[in-house]
């Protein structure tokens, strides 16, 4: 599972491909995370885990 976040930091640092297709990007129209995306990944992971029998 790939953190956006993080993907963002480390592919388009300096954000010329995130600002090209969201030009509202870094300025203050850009509304802030809906969702905790630690929280949401470890949510997925433990629900993979309990699809897949508790392995």
């Amino acid at each position: 599972m790939f953190n956006p976040l993080l993907q963002q930091e480390k592919f388009d640092p300096e954000g010329t491909y995130t600002t090209r297709w969201v030009p509202e990007a870094f300025t203050p129209l850009y509304p802030e995370p809906m969702v905790d995306v630690k929280e949401s990944r470890r949510q997925a992971l433990e629900s993979y885990k309990e699809m897949r029998g508790g392995m």
